[in-house]
């Protein structure tokens, strides 16, 4: 991790695999271990599915350097998943924290630091 003025860089790897504050997520096929966290029974498998598929869609034009797409599916993300599943939740932190390090490796903190925060 590295710091720029109050911006704490944490590596992309970390984000892209779906690491944050919260834990380690794994998915195992269409189930996915969140024995650790007190999770709503009510959140459906097919929402997460979407934000699955979507966060996917992201990882792959990110890493192709499309950023323009990148940040659609980012920013599609991030609203899907706080509707779907609240502020707090871990798909929603995830997405914040994939917008941010795509606003970081564009070198645009000032748009990052806020998205860093909130997480």
């Amino acid at each position: 991790m590295k710091r720029i003025g109050n911006l704490l860089l944490i590596p992309m790897s970390i984000f892209l695999l779906g690491i944050s504050g919260c834990g380690v997520h794994q998915t195992k096929g269409d189930k996915i271990d969140l024995s650790h966290q007190n999770q709503d029974s009510a959140i459906s498998g097919q929402s997460i599915r979407e934000w699955k598929r979507l966060n996917s869609q992201f990882i792959k034009t990110f890493k192709a350097g499309d950023y323009p797409t990148a940040k659609g599916l980012a920013e599609r993300a991030l609203i899907f998943a706080e509707r779907e599943f609240g502020h707090e939740y871990v798909y929603t932190l995830t997405s914040l924290n994939n917008l941010a390090e795509l606003y970081r490796v564009q070198g645009l903190y000032e748009k990052a630091e806020p998205l860093c925060v909130k997480t």
